[in-house]
């Protein structure tokens, strides 16, 4: 299957190389970019919120249960945030 990969570099030397890949080969480089930077914050929450919330017990395992349980934990957490 044919990849596209794409490697940014950061020319003062303070950050490290990304690499961002896609199947699609006809996609230029700035939207590969752009789409996987785009979701970078959505996966840094899910990420965090697993653990704290208790997402990644047991029981909720089933595609149902998540899919009722990590809107209403989440709406919750930013709730109680807020107060």
């Amino acid at each position: 299957m044919p990849v596209r990969w794409v490697v940014v570099g950061d020319k003062t030397g303070t950050h490290r190389h990304d690499y961002f890949f896609r199947t699609d080969p006809a996609m230029t480089s700035q939207p590969v970019v752009e789409a996987d930077t785009g979701r970078w914050s959505l996966e840094t929450t899910y990420q965090e919120m697993g653990p704290y919330l208790g997402l990644e017990t047991t029981r909720g395992r089933r595609e149902a249960t998540v899919l009722r349980m990590a809107p209403c934990l989440g709406g919750l957490d930013s709730v109680v945030a807020l107060l």
